[in-house]
């Protein structure tokens, strides 16, 4: 969140942080705040308004970690859906 506010050109004061995107959405509730959270987090509240940051491309990296010898089937099967969601992913 730091490089996106320096990319607009402003410093937040950022007061709290959680990894929970329901307690983010009730400090922006309880305090009146602004929070800045991934599409994937965003979940609609007649509470408070949210709107898409279209000026400055936000990013994230996403790893994925499993061990080689581990024989359950499920692993092959996702990562094939994670190569046909994010293509390429393999190749970073």
């Amino acid at each position: 969140m730091s490089r996106l506010c320096a990319s607009a050109g402003f410093v937040p004061r950022i007061l709290h942080r959680s990894n929970d995107y329901d307690v983010v959405r009730e400090l922006v509730v309880a305090t009146g705040a602004v929070a800045v959270v991934p599409e994937l987090g965003h979940t609609a509240d007649d509470r408070i308004a949210a709107t898409r940051i279209t000026r400055h491309r936000a990013h994230r990296t996403v790893l994925v970690a499993y061990r080689t010898g581990n024989v359950n089937p499920l692993i092959g099967e996702f990562l094939d859906a994670l190569q046909q969601v994010v293509p390429g992913w393999a190749d970073r």
